[in-house]
């Protein structure tokens, strides 16, 4: 593929697989967020600081942002197990809890990107301020959705980091989406939208239950989670099928990748690094010859007992030219 070319990702289809592959693998969901759910002993301890925002009974602003600190370590290891899933198809056999170098360094870079926007927003509003400009408000917020939206070209960095493909740089990464900005940054705002709503609604039925009950908080503390992982889990695919996008452009051309997405055969090895190939085809099955199938398996009782033939014979051919020995003397 020409360096120059620009990939032109297929909006439609990438946001629909995104938010469909989740529906349909919900055991993965749980497997690979099972562990997290641990957080809600702190929820417990703590008065429900996930819930408390519903209402203004329990509002207690540190335990609420250390809840949500946790459930950002979580939303790092989820994502990256997510996208190995979607990308690598490694399904976690057990649930364990996984947050190494490969994790800190996905959340490394979702942290430089979430600078990359508020810095230079941050100094335009001191700027301003500096100035003395007044009645620029909506300036400022028009000119930080564009460093956001310029910014989302960034992301496919993120299930790069996730499949251990250094080749997949920032910079790498800034060029690989020319021209794709727009749709990284809406896609992920109209998949936010469905569960945005769910718990809306699920924030209007604990209102309006008005209780205290500890089952009824703690049944609306794990639904909450459970959304929140679920978002992630969405966002991480949603990023996956770009990556997998682009590594099938890479090789085999822009025409072919559209094609393969409109009949949903987009190989699912094309964008598995190196070692995840070397490993898939140590687990291939060997292929059998003709002869090899021709030729009927024998059973075991009959090898063994050609064995033990075998053996008797060697033994009686070392004693005969002993007896004659003797019967000439």
């Amino acid at each position: 593929m020409n360096q120059n070319q620009v990939i032109k990702l297929p909006f439609w289809e990438i946001v629909k697989r995104s938010f469909l592959y989740p529906l349909v693998n919900v055991k993965t969901v749980l497997k690979v967020s099972a562990i997290w759910f641990l957080l809600l002993i702190y929820e417990i301890a703590n008065g429900y600081p996930g819930i408390c925002n519903f209402t203004d009974q329990c509002y207690n602003p540190l335990a609420d942002n250390i809840s949500l600190l946790l459930l950002s370590f979580a939303s790092v290891s989820i994502a990256v197990a997510f996208s190995r899933n979607v990308i690598l198809k490694v399904v976690p056999d057990r649930i364990k809890f996984s947050f190494g170098k490969r994790e800190w360094k996905y959340l490394g870079y979702n942290l430089l990107i979430l600078l990359m926007v508020f810095v230079p927003s941050i100094i335009l509003l001191l700027m301003i301020e500096l100035l003395g400009l007044q009645g620029t408000s909506g300036l400022i917020g028009l000119i930080a959705l564009v460093i956001t939206i310029i910014c989302a070209r960034f992301y496919l960095v993120l299930p790069a980091t996730a499949v251990n493909n250094s080749q997949i740089t920032l910079k790498e990464a800034f060029r690989l989406m020319k021209g794709n900005a727009n749709k990284i940054f809406w896609g992920q705002i109209l998949l936010m939208l469905p569960i945005a709503f769910v718990l809306f609604l699920v924030a209007l039925i604990y209102v309006s239950l008005n209780t205290n009950a500890f089952v009824v908080k703690l049944i609306f503390s794990a639904i909450v989670m459970f959304l929140s992982f679920f978002d992630t889990c969405v966002k991480a695919c949603f990023y996956s099928h770009i990556y997998q996008y682009v590594m099938y452009t890479q090789k085999n051309g822009g025409k072919k990748a559209a094609s393969a997405v409109k009949k949903e055969v987009l190989p699912k090895e094309e964008s598995l690094p190196s070692e995840a190939k070397a490993a898939a085809k140590k687990k291939a099955p060997v292929k059998k010859t003709a002869a090899a199938k021709s030729s009927p398996k024998k059973p075991v009782k009959a090898d063994v007992k050609k064995t033990v033939k075998k053996a008797v014979k060697k033994t009686t051919e070392k004693k005969t030219p002993a007896k004659k020995k003797a019967a000439s003397e």
